[in-house]
């Protein structure tokens, strides 16, 4: 016969095998897929021009974005880097906001209205505008909050 505190000691160890298996499950889990458009796959190039804010810094980026809806984002100014990240990105279902989360930050994604536009000039250059949903902080310059990026073309061998 068992004795009571052996007993408890048992239920206890097995409960607690059964709580780790399960978070070990849960922390395998994937996130779920978020949609891309295909449209905005590929590597892209922006410039921010603080006309009206002479207190903000232009700068020029370079984005690329995968279909797995990953990105790597390089911002920088005339003499250095200015930021480098990488996150997920993904955009509602009618395709006229995009989404974009920095890895390893756990606030709400940045979100976008974006519009994709098709120069006829030269048919092949793509830019899309993007307008941020959400106010910026105090303080933030404000004109980033619509910026246009265009669409780097690969030539054809």
């Amino acid at each position: 016969m068992i004795e009571p505190a052996m007993s408890t000691l048992i239920k206890n160890t097995a409960l607690t095998c059964i709580l780790l298996s399960t978070q070990i499950s849960w922390a395998q889990t994937p996130p779920p897929v978020q949609p891309i458009d295909p449209q905005l796959v590929g590597e892209w190039e922006g410039e921010f021009k603080p006309i009206d804010e002479p207190a903000c810094t232009a700068y020029k980026w370079h984005m690329t974005r995968k279909n797995d809806g990953t990105y790597q984002f390089h911002a920088y100014d005339a003499t250095q880097t200015v930021l480098n990240d990488e996150g997920h990105w993904w955009v509602d279902a009618g395709h006229s906001h995009y989404f974009e989360n920095v890895n390893g930050q756990v606030e709400e994604p940045t979100t976008y209205r974006y519009m994709l536009s098709q120069n006829n000039f030269n048919g092949i250059t793509v830019e899309t505008e993007y307008t941020l949903t959400q106010p910026l902080a105090a303080g933030e310059c404000s004109q980033t909050a619509r910026f246009n990026e265009t669409k780097l073309m690969k030539e054809a061998p």
